[in-house]
């Protein structure tokens, strides 16, 4: 867990294919920082060679706008890391 040190975060931007993971408690994150060997047009191969715990689910999507999370400075932000050092950032759920 992370705290968010100013009022918004951008991750990642239109007109990129994106990585997605969603738990089975209907958590989604975001693959923020990847690493060199997954270029953004080979991430469809990624969900491949990830060892996803039971019940995880990879896709990848295509962004039409930046994907923003407005958060504020008091707010954890969840972030995990992969076996390849990656980290996935969780989108926080609508209310």
């Amino acid at each position: 867990m992370l705290s968010a040190s100013n009022s918004t975060a951008a991750i990642p931007s239109a007109s990129t294919r994106s990585a997605i993971g969603s738990r089975p408690d209907g958590n989604v994150y975001v693959l923020q920082a990847h690493e060199e060997r997954f270029p953004i047009d080979s991430l469809a191969k990624l969900g491949d060679q990830l060892k996803l715990p039971s019940g995880w689910k990879f896709r990848t999507q295509d962004l039409s706008e930046d994907l923003i999370l407005d958060l504020k400075a008091d707010q954890t932000v969840y972030a995990i890391g992969d076996e390849y050092h990656q980290y996935w950032t969780r989108i926080p759920k609508s209310k």
